[in-house]
């Protein structure tokens, strides 16, 4: 994973270097159909909007502090990561905006090898807006 991860930033290097611009080029606007997200990492490196999204993935990720680099346990694998894009739409059909997730393959992780405990705290802003709603309610 190090050596990918690696690999990874230096594409987000390489493309904050070029200073893509944010919006969609026309040409890739037209190409972009509901449906046809790409499926592997080179298929989406040779399109400006899904090079952008996975920029925002890994600023995302830096800013968060989602994963710390460290140096891997003697006798142990490391686990890979994957790319996943999803191009969200608006209601009208539109493009809303290209995702780009780096995920790691964590299906190949065996629990009391790999791994202990999981937590993964997420909330949505719904439920934080409901559980407001009803905290002001009830007093």
């Amino acid at each position: 994973m190090h050596i990918l991860l690696n690999h990874m930033l230096s594409l987000a290097d390489e493309l904050n270097d070029k200073k893509l611009n944010h919006k969609l080029s026309l040409e890739d606007e037209l190409n972009d159909k509901e449906g046809e997200d790409p499926i592997s990492f080179d298929d989406a490196n040779q399109k400006g909007v899904w090079k952008e999204a996975m920029k925002d993935e890994i600023k995302s990720i830096e800013e968060n502090k989602t994963w710390e680099l460290t140096e891997l346990p003697p006798h142990k694998k490391s686990i890979g990561v994957k790319w996943v894009y999803k191009t969200k739409m608006n209601l009208d059909g539109t493009i809303n905006k290209h995702k780009a997730r780096l995920v790691a393959k964590g299906y190949k992780q065996k629990e009391g090898e790999d791994f202990r405990e999981v937590f993964a705290p997420v909330s949505r802003l719904e439920t934080v807006r409901l559980l407001i709603s009803l905290a002001t309610q009830n007093n």
